[in-house]
């Protein structure tokens, strides 16, 4: 409520600040960037004090700046939309529900297992690329 509907960081500035993190890594020698996106949460129905979005709103609204980013830079980035993964795995409410703790949040073991599933077999391939020169 401090922040009076104001998010802690602008989409203006996320934007900014992710591709600024993405041309340091590059900068540096990274090869492969892999960047996620926000799995869906069960914060859809309260809206932010002093405004007319809910936390899932605002969630979406980053997730595409994280999409837009990610295919600006197709060729060194990976991307994981977890947005998309989480709602082609529960179908349903309830099914998300099992992947969220009460908080409505924070990730349930079986949420857990699904970030691992998408994630890991990724960061595998890209490493044995990179090895192999194949980058």
């Amino acid at each position: 409520e401090s922040d009076k509907g104001n998010p802690r960081v602008s989409p203006k500035a996320f934007a900014a600040n992710l591709e600024e993190i993405l041309m340091r890594a590059f900068s540096f020698g990274s090869k492969k960037v892999i960047l996620n996106t926000n799995h869906v949460t069960g914060r859809d129905n309260h809206v932010f004090p002093y405004t007319n979005i809910t936390y899932q709103n605002s969630n979406e609204i980053y997730n595409n700046i994280i999409r837009n980013t990610a295919s600006i830079y197709k060729n060194n980035v990976i991307l994981n939309d977890m947005e998309k993964i989480f709602q082609n795995t529960a179908k349903t409410r309830d099914e998300l529900m099992e992947l969220v703790l009460e908080d409505l949040l924070h990730l349930s073991k079986k949420g857990h297992d699904i970030y691992y599933k998408t994630i890991f077999p990724k960061i595998e391939m890209t490493i044995k690329c990179i090895m192999e020169g194949r980058e």
